[in-house]
């Protein structure tokens, strides 16, 4: 029993001091992640552990690592070597850096599974880029709130929230995510079946190809830029800031898409296009009109939702009105100014009125006389 005491006094030291460790790649026998002697020290890092690539082999050019669905907490990048991960995959739960230091390219060419809230940053000016994102379930979080570099995404995106609050990002082909922009220079190239919500009006968003998901404005006075697609399936709810305005730096399309806007009393939603020679277009698409309390459609009968477009092709084949709408009537949109037409009774239609209200008036005579 002593020596059974003795030998376990031993081991465990040996076994507690690899929990949380941080292992640095050397690459000495081959690619592989998960062969030992590839790190030093000798010990394949796991999750709790930091995988650190800083150069210690010495030199740049390029250098390959080929991953098997291994499972890591941290990953931090300080090299002057450009690094391209393959294989099947790799799991993170905590957090991946590019240091400042770091003077190369990194490219998870492979699947990137987020297995808890994730944070990214790269403060170098050279890319950090993946492939392909997705989380392991519902809600996994992509979080960039520090760095100026470039980070790229290039696929992916199920159970993923993207937090984009700073950096230089570009998310091109995500589907089935949620994309919340709070700062940094943030690029939505294409996102199918994605919600995206402006949250602040800090930092640029360029947002290009919007189908089949939503793009809300939480905030007035927000700007995005570039041209921007709203294709088939898509919305658009300017009207989640309340009353405000939507700046567009650039040419804004709809295409088989929703917009919402709201109309108040004295203000309303509007979207207003920056610099020269903008244009608004598109067809096929609907147009929601949330109208509030107190609106006297008497004395107030136009709105100009859409300006500064030197070319204004209305894509709105639908009309639609909802709260406190008007009565019988038409909606028109000519050069982004929108108009409400009340519906004038027919001649015919006034000429039974006439005839009712002087049949009424005779029958009343001849019962007086009776």
């Amino acid at each position: 029993m002593k020596r059974f005491s003795i030998a376990l006094a031993l081991i465990l030291p040996l076994v507690t001091s690899t929990v949380g460790s941080a292992q640095s790649w050397i690459g000495n026998s081959g690619g592989a992640w998960a062969n030992a002697a590839n790190w030093s020290p000798n010990a394949t890092p796991v999750l709790g552990d930091t995988a650190t690539f800083d150069g210690i082999i010495g030199g740049s050019g390029s250098r390959t690592v080929v991953t098997a669905g291994d499972s890591i907490s941290t990953i931090r990048f300080n090299s002057a070597i450009d690094y391209t991960f393959t294989g099947t995959g790799l799991n993170v739960d905590t957090s991946i850096q590019k240091q400042a230091t770091s003077g190369a390219n990194v490219l998870f060419s492979n699947n990137v599974t987020l297995l808890g809230n994730v944070n990214v940053s790269n403060a170098s000016t050279t890319s950090l880029t993946f492939s392909n994102v997705s989380g392991n379930a519902a809600d996994r979080q992509f979080n960039v709130t520090a760095g100026t570099g470039p980070i790229v995404v290039n696929g992916g995106g199920s159970n993923t929230i993207f937090n984009l609050g700073a950096g230089n990002n570009t998310l091109s082909g995500i589907s089935s995510s949620t994309v919340n922009l709070s700062g940094g220079t943030n690029t939505i190239a294409s996102a199918t079946n994605t919600t995206i919500n402006i949250n602040t009006l800090s930092g640029t968003n360029t947002i290009t190809n919007v189908t089949g998901g939503s793009l809300n404005n939480t905030v007035s006075g927000a700007t995005i830029t570039g041209a921007t697609n709203f294709g088939a399936g898509s919305s658009h709810s300017v009207a989640g800031m309340g009353i405000g305005t939507l700046n567009v730096d650039g040419n804004l399309s709809y295409n088989g898409a929703t917009l919402t806007m709201d109309i108040g009393t004295g203000s309303f939603d509007q979207i207003v296009a920056l610099g020269l020679s903008r244009t608004f277009s598109g067809s096929g698409s609907t147009l929601n009109l949330n109208f509030s309390p107190g609106i006297d459609f008497m004395t107030t009968t136009s709105w100009q939702l859409f300006s500064g477009f030197t070319s204004f092709t209305n894509p709105f084949t639908t009309i639609n009105a909802t709260g406190a709408a008007p009565g019988p009537g038409t909606f028109s949109l000519t050069n982004g100014t929108l108009s409400f037409i009340t519906a004038v009774p027919e001649p015919s239609s006034i000429s039974l009125v006439g005839i009712a209200l002087v049949a009424g008036c005779v029958a009343r005579r001849r019962k007086s006389a009776i």
